[in-house]
């Protein structure tokens, strides 16, 4: 995989890479991030944004939730308990998480002239408390058949992109530069001797 996408999605940012044949071609950063999610689903369900991050953080969100999946009584502490469905929090989630795959990606004309029939991307999610919501990233970015998601979760593949990045920007650190000695004469030599 030398062309691809990388995406990072942070708290209150985001980014977006291009590779061509492993060589950084173009940057850009967006002002928003997976908060625009966690608020979407607290202002609509009327909880606050700590309990909806204690609330995904410690539940599965898949396509195939029912419409009998509620909440725990265990996030209404001091509240009174009121029947949220799961599955309402997901759809929240899936429409926020679908406009910020095309802000980023999908629709972003900057990037029209960069992709091709199939491309990579790859989607490193800094916010924890939306990895929940994996198979939404992969269901949305998936619609538009060209892409292939594969997330970012090893840091050890991580260091490898960092490290890469690195050297394509600014090179090793010791390159290897021939250094060409000359054959001198003996008498060249003695000279070079009496007059340095």
């Amino acid at each position: 995989m030398h062309t691809f996408f990388k995406i990072e999605i942070n708290k209150k940012n985001s980014q977006i890479f291009f590779f061509e044949n492993s060589a950084l071609k173009y940057i850009q950063n967006f002002d928003f991030g997976s908060e625009l999610i966690i608020n979407d689903i607290s202002k609509i369900i009327g909880l606050s944004n700590r309990t909806v991050k204690d609330i995904i953080s410690n539940s599965f969100f898949s396509k195939n939730l029912s419409d009998k999946d509620f909440l725990d009584k265990k996030y209404f502490k001091d509240l009174n308990f009121r029947k949220i469905k799961k599955k309402l929090i997901l759809d929240i989630a899936d429409a926020r998480i679908k406009e910020i795959l095309e802000l980023i990606i999908i629709r972003n004309i900057n990037l029209s002239g960069f992709i091709s029939k199939k491309m990579f991307v790859l989607l490193k999610i800094i916010d924890k408390n939306i990895l929940c919501f994996e198979e939404s990233f992969q269901r949305n970015l998936s619609i538009e058949k060209k892409f292939k998601l594969t997330f970012l979760e090893d840091d050890n593949l991580e260091n490898l992109y960092k490290n890469a990045f690195k050297i394509v920007q600014y090179g090793w650190k010791k390159e290897a530069v021939p250094i060409i000695h000359h054959k001198k004469s003996i008498i060249s030599r003695f000279f070079d001797l009496i007059f340095k």
